[in-house]
């Protein structure tokens, strides 16, 4: 089956971004450590298999080598975006049989290494294709989280709510080209479309004490 597994919060100042977010929603973070292009982040879980990353580019001797690092300072430069969502697949299968409909080759599937934890722990995961390809278009990519990695989503964070997940995504584009992309599985996925400019508009999420719509 295919999931929504994270969004991406793109920001300017990493601590001041998260900081922003509990108060608005009550939703904390934990460090989520450092990834390759230079970036850093803080991950929001939701429990259910499900998270936000708030994200920033704190390297930035590596961002001039790094399409997704340009592409990220581009989209934050007058302020924090929603930057891209990821959907996850069940299975290592399930994400072949994606990349062989989208065209992608199996054999770079990974494993990649997404990041590293703040005590040096590699998070590993499979992924297609990569997120500079399709983000911009508000596109999703698609990731399969082997057994060996524990999901960011299920760690834990001092939330003064409880959170039940992502209820919905708002999306701008075109449904039609969506469907195409993401394939028959989309008609179960929490949806909303409301402008034809491609883009990712909101994120809610699910809490014991009602929905938080995150705009950005």
């Amino acid at each position: 089956m295919m999931h929504i597994d994270h969004v991406c919060i793109a920001c300017q100042n990493l601590y001041e971004a998260a900081a922003r977010l509990r108060r608005e929603t009550n939703l904390d973070s934990y460090d989520g450590g450092w990834g390759p292009i230079g970036n850093a982040l803080r991950v929001v879980p939701l429990g259910n298999h499900q998270y936000l990353e708030v994200e920033s580019i704190i390297d930035h001797r590596r961002a001039p080598t790094s399409p997704m690092a340009q592409h990220f300072l581009t989209q934050t430069e007058k302020g924090d975006r929603l930057l891209g969502w990821v959907l996850r697949l069940d299975t290592l299968d399930e994400l072949r049989e994606v990349a062989d409909r989208i065209g992608r080759p199996t054999s770079k599937l990974g494993p990649f290494t997404a990041r590293h934890k703040p005590d040096g722990t590699a998070i590993e995961v499979y992924a297609t294709p990569p997120s500079i390809e399709v983000w911009p278009r508000g596109m999703p990519n698609f990731v399969y989280w082997p057994q060996t990695t524990r999901h960011p989503g299920d760690e834990s964070a001092p939330h003064t709510v409880q959170p039940r997940g992502i209820a919905w995504i708002e999306l701008g584009g075109s449904k039609p080209q969506f469907r195409d992309w993401i394939g028959d599985a989309m008609s179960d996925l929490p949806l909303r479309f409301v402008t034809e400019e491609p883009g990712l508009r909101a994120v809610t999420i699910e809490t014991n004490v009602g929905e938080a719509v995150i705009r950005r």
